[in-house]
């Protein structure tokens, strides 16, 4: 897995490449505390480079969401296995799911 960073607004954008695992969790979960230590309640999941992910991504995400209080975590750009694995969750119904970055950025307030 790969994570870059783009910061646009009051929103971050993490781009996520490759496959999201358990081996893979503590370095995303390290991501997110620094950007919530720095304030951030804001983020934009781009998964366009996302092979897959597993139950261990899905819960730091909901972690995530939990810690910023009147925040939010949206992801735009799903493949085919993430969409899945999202709508077989149910997840879909807590995270807002958009086809485009400007309609997420739109939402989140982003500029």
């Amino acid at each position: 897995m790969q994570i870059e960073k783009v910061e646009k607004g009051n929103t971050v954008v993490l781009r996520l490449t490759g496959r999201v695992g358990f081996e893979d969790v503590s370095t995303l979960q390290t991501a997110l505390n620094r950007l919530i230590a720095k304030g951030t309640t804001r983020f934009l999941i781009d998964c366009q480079g996302m092979d897959s992910l597993d139950s261990s991504a899905l819960a730091t995400f909901l972690n995530t969401y939990k810690r910023i209080k009147n925040g939010r975590i949206a992801f735009v750009h799903l493949s085919p296995h993430v969409d899945r694995v999202f709508r077989e969750t149910h997840l879909d119904e807590v995270f807002p799911i958009y086809s485009s970055a400007e309609d997420a950025m739109a939402t989140l307030g982003g500029a």
